[in-house]
C-alpha cells in the first residue's frame, strides 16, 4: 500500500518505516490523514466576541464590494448595531464608563473598549470635548452671516476658507452653492463687539463682495447628535 492509498482510505497507519526512511524524507514524521487536514482547514475559530465575528464578515463584504465608495463603506457596511448603540450612548453622555455602556448594549467591557478604540482610530468618533454655553462664558450674541466672494476662482475660495478657519469667534462655516458663498455662525460679547467683528472680517475683507447679518433672537435647537439607526 502506498502513502497516497493510505491517505485516500483515511488509514491512521502506514507501512512500516525505518529511521532512515524518515530522515530521507520518504515518509513524514506524523501520519496525518488528508481528510483530517481538510477538516482542520475548514474549521472556523471559535470566538464569543461579536467584534471579531463582525470584523470577519465585514472583511468578506469589503472584498466582494471593493468598488463601492469609501463613504458608503464607512457609514453603512462597517458599522453594526453594537457600534450604533455605543455611538448613540456616547453622543448623549461620553463620560459614562465602558462597563456601564457594556451593560446597556449587551457586550463585555473589553469588547466595548476595543470597539470605541477602533471607532476613534477610524475617525468615526472625531473628538471628545465639553460643549459650553456661550452666554455663560461671556458670548451671548449669536449671528448668522451670509457672505459672497468677489469672484469664484479657486485661489479666492481657498484663501477665504483658510481665513475663516482662523477666526475664533466663527463657530461654524459652510461653503455653499446658490446666491451666496458662505453661511457663517459667529458669536460675540455684545453688539459693539459684534460690529467690530463684522467690520474686521467682512466689511474690510477684500475677498468679500457682499454680506448680510442676522442676529439670533432664540436658539430653538442647537446640537450635534446624529440619527444613527437608519444606517442598519
Amino acid at each position: 500500500m502506498t502513502e497516497a492509498d493510505a491517505d485516500v482510505r483515511g488509514d491512521t497507519t502506514w507501512p512500516s518505516r525505518t529511521a532512515s526512511d524518515v530522515e530521507d524524507g520518504r515518509f513524514p514524521r506524523s501520519p496525518i490523514r488528508v481528510d483530517a487536514r481538510r477538516r482542520m482547514a475548514n474549521r472556523s475559530p471559535v470566538s464569543a466576541d461579536p467584534l471579531e465575528t463582525h470584523s470577519r464578515s465585514m472583511k468578506n463584504k469589503t472584498e466582494k464590494g471593493a468598488d463601492k465608495s469609501a463613504h458608503n463603506s464607512a457609514s453603512k457596511a462597517d458599522l453594526d448595531r453594537f457600534d450604533l448603540n455605543i455611538l448613540d450612548l456616547l453622543q448623549t453622555n461620553n463620560r459614562q464608563s465602558h462597563a456601564a455602556i457594556a451593560e446597556q448594549v449587551g457586550l463585555s467591557t473589553a469588547s466595548v473598549q476595543r470597539r470605541i478604540s477602533r471607532l476613534e482610530a477610524r475617525g468615526v468618533i472625531r473628538d471628545n470635548v465639553a460643549v459650553l454655553d456661550p452666554a455663560m462664558v461671556g458670548n451671548p450674541v449669536t449671528a448668522v452671516i451670509e457672505s459672497r466672494l468677489v469672484e469664484d476662482r479657486s485661489v479666492v475660495m481657498d484663501r477665504a476658507k483658510r481665513y475663516f478657519r482662523g477666526v475664533d469667534e466663527i463657530q461654524q462655516c459652510y461653503f455653499v452653492n446658490g446666491g451666496v458663498s458662505f453661511i457663517i455662525i459667529m458669536i460675540s460679547r455684545d453688539i459693539p463687539h459684534f460690529e467690530q467683528l463684522v467690520r474686521q472680517h467682512f466689511a474690510d475683507n477684500p475677498d468679500i463682495l457682499t454680506y448680510r447679518t442676522l442676529i439670533v433672537l432664540d436658539q430653538v435647537k442647537t446640537g450635534l447628535k446624529l440619527p444613527l439607526f437608519e444606517l442598519i
